[in-house]
């Protein structure tokens, strides 16, 4: 009887809404915590009770009320990503907000005039206008949900036995990459598994999904004007303090999830896998991150943030990260294969397709990666790589043996902690194999004569010079390897070659690269 009236009073409060002449009063807590704080149990209940024909009257008629519920829900997240939510009121609370915002979202994002709601710096109407401007409410809520994804108790087991977070300080100092989800690449700390922790993840995933789904509504007239997914470009950035460990977490644990378990027929008709649902969601996540490479929308005088999801997939290297990654694939695209003798006793997942599009950008992203274990340079070289810390080359060519590529310079300023930076240049085939006219995205950009002096399997030397006016010549020997670090013998050789070719013209002195460390979350 209980939830009955609390589900009528959450229905309740949803047509006042729009019934009300008057917009609600911001400030009135008793009227906008029927939304969040009553015992909605699931997202189904909020979606049964809030009709499409319901919400689209709201925007309609009253859209300083849909813009108060949104801000205010937003509001709610925030306060529980700074402060903890590890009571079950509290939690109920964010959940309830996560799926008042999943059910919400689509209506907005489907009518043009609120295509900039969430990304303007405003207030609620009725709210004090003064003060310093906020942040826009996109950016409010992306950094609250990834908060809430690594927030003790919730989302994650705290790391000591009934050390529950519920004090400030303690929420604002979480090191993320301590509480990835499950081990595996860069990861292998043991990590203890909680139905409800992958239930709640679930939900907050879901409703980053929404958020990222909003070019779908787009006419693709419009699609074209509005340039890159701003939530997945702000997601995926330098921005997002738990980029790593997020990436990380997502793909061990599609790669880890065993749908068959310990082998028990017909388990999975006796007991309800959460885990499932969040594999399914997790892989949805790393697509449409993975499918948004702000390179490629990139104009030549704009710089857009690196999407570092793709940096990160592109740099695993070590052979015990591609066997967990390659058998993850393997159990899975196996398993609708799996043959009983009891007819329907083994799970079955239904991810294929997601599967094959992942796998494919493993693939593609991962092809082309080196590793610059050092240089000798002149001063005038490569402005952009002063003080920067592991280096990285992209290569990528769309054509099948020689011909025009691109390289993408990827390095952290100063520290392995550093300010994520990189350039992309085009590399212009001249004929000759290993030799290109380099060019960079940016206006102006003088031709570099670039060349791959040296290319095997494991290691390359790549020679490119700029000759001046003046007769001087500014050039860089750099040593790249397919992993982070060569054998001493192998790199002497390297430089070896490099100077009895006669590149290193001024006699000056190689540089080693600082390549440890700059995977943070690695053990």
């Amino acid at each position: 009887m209980g939830n009955a009236d609390s589900k009528a009073s959450f229905r309740q409060a949803l047509l006042q809404l729009t019934s009300k002449s008057q917009p609600v009063d911001p400030s009135d807590a008793r009227f906008w915590d029927q939304f969040w704080s009553e015992s909605v149990a699931s997202v189904e209940d909020v979606f049964a009770q809030t009709p499409a024909a319901d919400i689209r009257a709201l925007r309609e008629e009253m859209p300083a009320n849909m813009a108060t519920v949104c801000f205010k829900a937003v509001e709610k997240l925030l306060k529980a990503s700074e402060t903890g939510c590890s009571t079950q009121q509290e939690q109920q609370t964010v959940l309830n907000c996560v799926r008042v915002l999943t059910r919400l979202l689509p209506y907005i994002f489907e009518d043009s005039d609120w295509s900039g709601f969430f990304w303007t710096s405003a207030r609620p109407a009725g709210e004090p206008q003064d003060g310093p401007e906020p942040l826009p409410l996109a950016q409010t809520l992306m950094v609250a949900l990834c908060d809430l994804l690594f927030c003790p108790d919730f989302t994650v087991t705290p790391s000591k036995a009934g050390a529950g977070v519920d004090q400030h300080e303690d929420v604002q100092s979480i090191d993320s990459c301590e509480y990835i989800w499950e081990a595996g690449v860069g990861f292998s700390s043991p990590v203890t598994h909680s139905s409800a922790h992958d239930s709640n993840r679930t939900e907050i995933l879901k409703l980053l999904l929404t958020c990222f789904s909003q070019t779908m509504y787009l006419l693709p007239s419009d699609g074209a004007q509005a340039g890159p997914n701003r939530w997945v470009q702000f997601f995926t950035s330098a921005e997002n303090r738990h980029a790593l460990p997020l990436f990380t977490s997502l793909l061990n644990l599609v790669c880890a999830y065993d749908p068959v378990g310990m082998g028990l027929p017909y388990n999975h008709l006796l007991f309800n896998d959460k885990r499932e649902a969040l594999m399914e969601t997790a892989l949805q996540i790393l697509i449409v991150t993975l499918d948004h490479d702000s390179t490629a929308s990139r104009a030549d005088d704009e710089r857009s943030p690196d999407n570092l999801f793709i940096n990160y997939l592109s740099r695993i290297h070590r052979e015990e990260d591609f066997d967990f990654i390659l058998k993850g694939f393997t159990r899975l695209l196996n398993n609708p294969l799996t043959q009983t003798y009891l007819p329907h006793s083994t799970k079955k997942v239904h991810a294929h397709q997601e599967l094959l599009v992942f796998f494919w950008k493993c693939c593609d992203y991962n092809k082309g990666t080196w590793y610059e274990v050092g240089k000798i340079q002149t001063p005038g070289g490569a402005a952009f790589q002063k003080d920067c810390v592991c280096d990285a080359l992209v290569f990528h060519s769309d054509e099948p043996v020689q011909g025009d590529g691109e390289v993408t310079y990827a390095c952290r300023y100063k520290t392995v902690d550093g300010i994520f930076t990189n350039m992309t240049a085009d590399l212009i085939y001249e004929g000759t194999p290993g030799n290109f006219n380099q060019k960079f995205r940016f206006p102006f950009a003088p031709l570099t004569d670039y060349n791959l002096v040296l290319l095997d399997e494991d290691a390359a030397i790549e020679y490119d010079c700029s000759p001046h006016a003046d007769g001087t010549i500014d050039y860089c020997i750099h040593f790249i390897s397919r992993t982070p670090s060569l054998s001493e013998d192998r790199l002497q050789a390297l430089i070896d070659l490099a100077l009895g070719m006669g590149l290193n013209t001024q006699d000056l002195a190689y540089k080693a690269n600082i390549q440890d460390g700059c995977w943070r979350c690695e053990s």
